[in-house]
C-alpha cells in the first residue's frame, strides 16, 4: 500500500498539479492581455478625441 500510493502521488503530481498550474498560467496571461487591451484602447481613444 505505501509503495503503491508513493508511486501514484509521484505520477498525478505531474498530470494534476502540473496541469492546473499551466492552466492558471493561460488564464493569467489572457486576463493579462484582455486588461492591456482595455488600457490601450481607452488611451489611444482618449487620444483621438483631443
Amino acid at each position: 500500500m505505501g509503495d503503491r500510493t508513493a508511486t501514484t502521488i509521484d505520477g498525478s503530481w505531474d498530470d494534476g498539479r502540473m496541469g492546473t498550474y499551466v492552466v492558471l498560467l493561460v488564464m493569467v496571461l489572457l486576463v493579462g492581455l484582455a486588461v492591456l487591451g482595455g488600457l490601450y484602447f481607452l488611451l489611444s481613444r482618449d487620444r483621438i478625441r483631443r
